[in-house]
């Protein structure tokens, strides 16, 4: 049951490796990785124990909401999409 676990949550963290492509700092990067890892750990174990998996699906996404608001690029208009593009 151990293995069934750690599997998967190396593979979720390091699918976070991904956001090198969009952020130079590596630190911060392998913070997150390290981060996911933990956190793709424990929600493992309470899939395994509690055998649902809607309570860890939104309790990612409570995760998640914050920093995609604090993190992401500030929005862009189309106009100013169109003239990145263009130059």
């Amino acid at each position: 049951m151990l293995i069934g676990t750690l599997i998967p949550v190396m593979i979720f963290g390091l699918f976070h490796l991904i956001n090198l492509v969009s952020n130079d700092d590596v630190f911060t990067v392998l913070i997150q990785v390290a981060f996911a890892s933990f956190i793709g750990f424990f929600f493992g174990v309470v899939v395994l124990k509690a055998n649902k998996i809607i309570p860890v699906t939104l309790t990612h996404e409570l995760i998640n909401f914050p920093f995609s608001l604090t993190f992401l690029p500030s929005i862009k208009t189309t106009e100013e999409t169109v003239l990145q593009l263009l130059l």
